[in-house]
């Protein structure tokens, strides 16, 4: 078990990803995007009571910062 630890090791580190130095303190550091979501729902039952409300929206955003990349 312990030798494959080691090759988990070695093989992550081989993946591994370092920053670019060079854009520190220029112009493009950082970046930010992210994107928003409306969406609405209608219900209606006939014959039978409402078992939710008739109608329901929501608002869903994200913000994404990236950093040196």
């Amino acid at each position: 078990m312990q030798r494959f630890s080691y090759i988990i090791l070695m093989f992550l580190a081989s993946i591994s990803f370092s920053q670019n130095l060079e854009k520190v303190g220029k112009k493009d550091m950082v970046k930010v995007s992210g994107g928003l979501n409306y969406s609405s729902v209608f219900y209606n039952a006939d014959g039978i009571p409402n078992r939710r409300q008739p109608f329901t929206w929501f608002l869903n955003g994200n913000l994404n910062v990236n950093i040196l990349m």
